[in-house]
């Protein structure tokens, strides 16, 4: 296959994720799967391409956006592949007016086409050689029959030529572009850094997060399953921070990790496993994990609690915990137990109070822009402050839950200070018998108000925050 047919199918990606619901990783293993007829090689391409251009998408956009300054149909062209004339969108919808000439709605698929192809570009510079534009002359001049051949060429290879200007761009003002966020973010990432860190962050959010794996230690210890790891073939190494957390490369799938059926091993970003050491749960303690989700969180608390005492897993939507009871089954966990989905609700008793709260709140998920790159896109402005208010009631009615001093955890996997420090302050603030816990962590991760902020440029994790707080006796 020409390698355009690699680039156009990896459009029809580009395009089947804009209009699904549904995260990018799960969009893309669906598509592939359906496309029987790509070897091993051509799925790595298709995939690695369209990650890529979601995490450089908007400078993407932008030199395809000057390069078409001069476009004959003006306005109704860039409008027609999705260029807005002021602001470039930050949900991936790209509506066409009803007034747009209908002959003009097939350049949507070969705008979508030149994303990817400039995408492929970046990653492999030469990628867009002759070749490849004289498939988009063809396509635009030839096929189309309304623009020059001369102006498509010059078009396509003045976009090539603007990524690269923009990929080295140093205007803070124009940061929005060299690392492709949408420009109202740069306002929330960087809480405390220095321009010149912030810049560091926003470089390390737009490439590929680590595959990371957190050891069971009620089942083996890390050096024994290292050892499984190298007679599979598979390279990891030790993380830096956790103590059962392994570091590798390129694509692991969990079927490819041996005795992961069994409950030796799980996926787990270390910054995840980190937290989890740090709230320091004891054996013989009894622990609310007030957003339990998949449970992940819970499985890491039972091993550090030596399977003793009890874990209490609650979550808003009944159905995320599922998963986790089956997780407990394989991972030899035996003190977790489900609360009923009102629990929350009722009047705390003195035998339902907790020595740990664990609120992992529902957030942005903007310290894991790493591995979910789509999020950039898909979080607005009104699902922060959403968000926000929502992590505001669940610190709040959980807070009752915690036993006079015991200690109430709040997590997110969030870099936006307003769902973490400012969260908590605002907390305090109105829950004067709560106050703040110093964290014994690495001085790089401690705030200046004491909590801790993991940052995948200082630390090689996703973007966690924790928050300790002692209800007073």
């Amino acid at each position: 296959m020409h390698p355009r047919g690699f680039v156009d199918i990896a459009a029809e990606l580009l395009r089947e994720f804009r209009h699904s619901p549904l995260p990018a990783d799960r969009v893309a293993r669906r598509f592939v799967r359906q496309k029987k007829f790509l070897g091993a090689n051509d799925r790595r391409f298709v995939t690695d391409t369209f990650f890529h251009a979601l995490r450089h998408l908007l400078r993407i956009d932008e030199s395809i956006r000057v390069a078409l300054e001069n476009a004959p149909y003006g306005d109704w062209v860039l409008r027609s592949t999705g260029f807005p004339v002021a602001e470039h969108p930050n949900d991936l919808v790209w509506a066409k007016p009803r007034d747009m000439p209908k002959r003009l709605l097939p350049m949507d698929k070969w705008f979508d086409s030149l994303r990817i192809a400039l995408a492929a570009e970046d990653m492999t510079p030469g990628f867009a050689d002759a070749q490849m534009v004289a498939t988009f002359v063809r396509d635009f001049a030839i096929r189309g029959g309304w623009f020059r051949e001369e102006w498509v060429e010059r078009t396509v290879v003045r976009a090539t030529e603007l990524l690269r200007v923009h990929a080295g761009e140093k205007k803070v003002v124009r940061y929005h572009v060299r690392y492709s966020f949408p420009d109202w973010m740069l306002g929330h990432l960087g809480h405390g850094l220095r321009p010149s860190e912030t810049a560091e962050l926003l470089d390390m959010l737009d490439r590929p997060a680590p595959v990371a794996l957190r050891v069971n230690a009620l089942k083996t210890t890390r050096a024994e399953y290292l050892g499984k790891l190298e007679a599979a073939k598979l390279e990891f190494q030790p993380g830096r921070f956790a103590a059962n957390s392994l570091l590798g490369t390129g694509r692991v799938r969990e079927g490819d990790l041996p005795g992961a059926k069994e409950g030796l091993v799980e996926f787990q970003d270390e910054g995840s496993q980190l937290v989890s050491e740090l709230i320091a749960p004891q054996a013989g303690m009894r622990v609310i994990d007030a957003c339990a989700g998949g449970g992940g969180k819970a499985l890491h608390f039972a091993a550090l609690m030596k399977n003793s005492g009890s874990i209490s897993l609650f979550d808003s939507v009944p159905g995320r915990v599922k998963n986790a009871v089956k997780r407990c089954e394989s991972a030899g966990v035996s003190i977790a137990n489900l609360l009923f989905a009102d629990f929350a609700y009722r009047e705390p008793s003195g035998a339902d109070l907790a020595d740990i709260v664990l609120v992992d709140a529902p957030c942005t998920g903007s310290g894991t822009f790493r591995r979910s790159p789509d999020l950039k896109w898909r979080v607005t402005r009104e699902i922060l402050t959403e968000r926000i208010r929502v992590q505001s009631e669940i610190l709040r009615r959980w807070a009752a839950w915690t036993k006079p001093g015991g200690r109430l955890a709040y997590v997110t996997c969030s870099l936006f200070h307003e769902e973490n420090g400012a969260q908590i302050d605002a907390f305090l603030r109105g829950n004067p018998a709560f106050a703040r816990v110093p964290v014994a962590a690495d001085a790089s991760m401690i705030t200046r108000e004491g909590d801790v902020q993991l940052l995948p440029h200082r630390h090689g994790t996703d973007g966690f925050f924790l928050s300790i707080l002692r209800r007073k006796s």
